[in-house]
């Protein structure tokens, strides 16, 4: 596996402050690793996922999987020292601020942005297990093999240094009519479980068989969520999915 032509920066101590999530909030506290399995550890991946959701929705986008966005997300605890490894490991370079502000890890290559958050539990130990978060954000127009290839690295890493993370996957791009939603879960023979609606949004979330990753939401195991957003300035109709749910927000700009 090639790494990133980068020099290997040394996260200097991933400071004991907080690390912010400017994500959602954290997949852990709010759904909690899948039943049965430790991801990460266990080897349980996201990359089978994405791989039958880029298929699926192909067809579905407006010049296809590749002109969407996507992006891919691990939650997990570890600790300081398997975080600064796995830093290391990847290459990503800290970016410091002001004593008491927020502090991460970056790296920026032409296959696109890694970043990664750590919560210490309890600064005086590092020691301590806290909360991590790592997220992939690929480029428009990228290939489903380029996204993969780094998926699979930092995949690896994480079950080199012990790090359970529960993966999940999202994509954002413009459909070509506006039954996409319903087209994709009738490939995915997908059952409802959930359902919201507003006046511009309709997002739903399902359970599928031919998929790995899962979820427990309220009484069900979920593990596709789907929206379709319809801008009221443009017309353009915004296609976003997710396994096992999607994470940020629907409204997030998908390009033209």
């Amino acid at each position: 596996m090639n790494q990133p032509a980068m020099q290997k920066g040394r996260i200097k101590g991933i400071l004991p402050a907080l690390f912010v999530l400017i994500m959602a909030a954290t997949w852990l506290v709010s759904y909690g690793i899948p039943e049965g399995d430790e991801p990460g550890a266990s080897g349980l991946s996201i990359e089978q996922d994405m791989k039958t959701l880029w298929q699926w929705t192909d067809p579905l986008l407006l010049e296809g999987a590749a002109a969407a966005g996507w992006s891919i997300r691990w939650d997990g605890k570890s600790n300081l020292e398997a975080v600064s490894e796995l830093s290391r490991e990847l290459s990503l370079h800290a970016v410091s601020r002001a004593e008491g502000e927020a502090v991460h890890a970056i790296l920026q290559t032409g296959k696109g942005l890694l970043q990664l958050w750590f919560q210490q539990t309890d600064a005086m130990n590092p020691d301590e297990s806290g909360e991590l978060v790592l997220i992939y954000e690929g480029l428009e127009g990228q290939s489903e093999a380029s996204l993969l290839d780094t998926v699979a690295a930092v995949e690896s890493e994480l079950r080199r240094q012990h790090i359970a993370g529960a993966p999940s996957v999202s994509f954002r791009g413009i459909a070509k009519a506006p039954a996409a939603a319903e087209q994709l879960a009738e490939q995915a023979q997908a059952e409802l479980l959930e359902q919201y609606e507003d006046a511009n949004t309709i997002s739903q979330t399902f359970y599928t068989h031919h998929l790995l990753n899962k979820v427990q939401s309220g009484d069900h195991k979920v593990n596709l969520q789907l929206a379709v957003h319809s801008d009221p300035d443009t017309g353009v109709i915004r296609f976003i999915g997710g396994i096992p749910l999607i994470t940020g927000d629907y409204r997030k700009d998908t390009g033209s």
